[in-house]
C-alpha cells in the first residue's frame, strides 16, 4: 500500500447499501393512490425497527434455533490457517454446553453453568486427545468474576488462584485491557485495545458486539453470557510480553459500514507497514419488529 496509515486507518465509510427486508402488502391499492402508497411505505420502512441476526463473519457461519438461541457454528479455513470444524450448542435450566469437532471427533466439550442474571459464573473444559486405542481426556475448570457494572472481571483457573486473566474497561464502557497472570509470577502478557487512533477517527458504536477475547479460557465469542459489552468498534490491538514490554503484535481495524450502522466488513492492518492481514465479511439475517401494514 502506498497510502499512509492515516489514510487507511481512517478510511471508515457507510456502505449506501441497505439489508435485504421482504414486505408483501396485501391490501388492494387503486390506482390512483399507488405514488402515494408507495411513499407513505417507503417512509415506514425506512424508520420501523429492525432486528438483526448475524449469519457470517470471514469464514465462520453461525445457524440458530428457532426461539433464536444459537445452535450451530461452522468454521471455514481462514487466511489464518484455522482447519475447518464447528461446534454445536445444546441447552438446560441453567447451563449451555459448546461441542468442538474436527471432522466427525469430538475435540473438546465446555459446559458454561449460568447464575440468576444468565451469566456464566464457572465451565467446565474437556479435551480429547486420541490416540491408536482410543482416546484420553484432561479437565480444567474456570470460574468468572464480574465488576459491580456487570461486566467481566476476571476469569480464574479453580485449582489455582494465581493463575488468571484480568479484564479492565475505560469510562465509555469498553474493554480497555485483558492481562494473564500466570502462578505467582505476576502479570506475563497483556493486550490493550483502542477505539480512538490519533487519526482523528471518531468513536464508532458497535451495533453487534461480541464477547472479548482472553487466554486462560477465552470467552465463547457469540453467547451472550459473559456480562456486559464494549459500546464500541475497536480500532487497535497491541499484544506485548511482561514485564518486558515487548510488542507480540501490534495491528489496526477499519470497517464499512451499512446505512444502519451494521458492520459490513472488518480490515485488519499491521501498523508497522499497513500491510493487509485479512478480510472478513459481515452478513446479517434482518427482519423487521412490529411491522402490520
Amino acid at each position: 500500500m502506498n497510502r499512509s496509515f492515516k489514510n487507511t486507518a481512517a478510511g471508515i465509510t457507510l456502505a449506501a447499501t441497505f439489508c435485504l427486508v421482504s414486505c408483501q402488502e396485501n391490501t388492494p391499492i387503486a390506482p390512483d393512490t399507488v405514488a402515494a402508497s408507495k411513499t407513505a411505505t417507503d417512509d415506514i420502512t425506512s424508520t420501523i425497527p429492525k432486528k438483526y441476526t448475524l449469519t457470517k463473519i470471514g469464514p465462520v457461519t453461525l445457524a440458530y434455533l428457532g426461539d433464536g438461541r444459537l445452535h450451530k457454528v461452522t468454521q471455514g479455513v481462514d487466511v489464518r490457517g484455522e482447519v475447518a470444524d464447528h461446534m454445536d450448542y445444546s441447552y438446560g435450566a441453567q447451563w449451555i454446553k459448546a461441542t468442538t469437532y474436527a471432522g466427525s471427533k469430538i475435540f473438546m466439550e465446555i459446559t458454561f453453568q449460568l447464575d440468576a442474571k444468565g451469566r456464566c459464573f464457572e465451565s467446565e473444559r474437556v479435551d480429547y486427545m486420541y490416540i491408536p486405542s482410543g482416546f484420553i481426556t484432561t479437565e480444567s475448570r474456570a470460574v468468572y468474576a464480574y465488576n459491580d457494572k456487570g461486566q467481566l472481571k476476571t476469569v480464574a483457573d479453580k485449582n489455582n488462584a494465581a493463575n488468571y486473566d484480568s479484564y479492565s474497561f475505560d469510562a465509555n464502557g469498553d474493554l480497555s485491557k485483558v492481562t494473564r497472570y500466570y502462578n505467582g509470577a505476576g502479570a506475563v502478557l497483556q493486550d490493550t485495545y483502542a477505539y480512538e487512533i490519533p487519526t482523528g477517527d471518531p468513536l464508532l458504536v458497535d451495533r453487534y458486539p461480541l464477547n472479548p477475547g482472553g487466554f486462560i479460557v477465552p470467552p465463547d465469542p457469540y453467547l451472550p453470557i459473559f456480562g456486559k459489552k464494549s459500546k464500541h468498534l475497536m480500532k487497535r490491538v497491541t499484544q506485548k510480553s511482561l514485564p518486558s514490554q515487548q510488542a507480540l503484535s501490534d495491528n489496526v481495524f477499519a470497517y464499512t459500514l451499512n446505512a444502519d450502522g451494521y458492520v459490513t466488513q472488518r480490515q485488519e492492518f499491521t501498523i508497522t507497514n499497513a500491510a493487509l492481514v485479512e478480510t472478513k465479511k459481515y452478513d446479517y439475517l434482518v427482519t423487521t419488529i412490529g411491522l402490520s401494514l
